[in-house]
């Protein structure tokens, strides 16, 4: 909403006869800007077609930059503050297209999800810092990837994670019962298992995509 209000103010001015030899509409809406990129507009409803026709006028050159939020650009903490402010006021009624309407119910489901997450699963946090911070793992297969989320959860077949769940009397590794029987234990710790490894291991990390052990623990 707050782009299409600044490009209604661009065209009013140009309309008035007042010289723009430049504007520069900074937003934090990557969609908006990907899809200025592209041939369509759909995704970002009216903004998108008000920015669309100002790029094709001769009157003033119109640039509009995706900045994203909290990253120390002057002025940005004021703009943050502002879109919250304008969040919370009475939103005028706008035509949704269905990609904008999906947007929205994705934005708000993971916002939820990811909150109730936080504060019910202690493995939780370690699992979110790693993807905000840029994680590998879609680089995996599928079935590499869910066996490497289980891992980090703590939601697999070792014992020390069956008996967290009460699904197990004892810790114990099966392999030396020397110490508990964990996703790290096994996979780097066990005197029992080293032969094992080089063939489930590859020589050196790809990507980044495990963790090291101590967060594994």
């Amino acid at each position: 909403m707050a782009v299409t209000e600044c490009l209604q103010v661009v065209i009013e001015k140009q309309r008035d006869g007042a010289a723009l030899p430049g504007v520069v509409i900074f937003t934090e809406c990557r969609a908006l800007v990907q899809a200025l990129g592209g041939s369509g507009s759909e995704g970002v409803g009216e903004a998108v077609l008000l920015a669309d026709y100002l790029l094709k006028t001769e009157a003033a050159q119109t640039v509009v930059q995706w900045i994203p939020s909290h990253v120390g650009v002057l002025g940005n903490n004021i703009a943050d503050g502002l879109a919250n402010e304008g969040r919370s006021m009475p939103q005028p009624r706008k035509t949704l297209t269905l990609s904008d309407a999906w947007s929205v119910l994705q934005r708000g489901t993971a916002r939820l999800w990811s909150a109730t997450q936080l504060s019910n699963d202690e493995s939780f946090p370690h699992f979110y810092e790693a993807y905000k911070a840029g994680d590998y793992l879609q680089s995996l297969p599928r079935s590499d990837a869910v066996q490497i989320f289980r891992a980090r959860a703590k939601h697999t077949l070792f014992l020390a994670d069956r008996a967290r769940h009460g699904w197990s009397e004892t810790t114990a590794c099966r392999f030396c019962g020397e110490q508990e029987e964990t996703v790290t234990h096994v996979s780097s710790e066990c005197r029992e298992v080293v032969e094992h490894r080089p063939s489930g291991w590859p020589d050196k990390p790809v990507n980044g995509i495990l963790w090291s052990a101590d967060q594994l623990s």
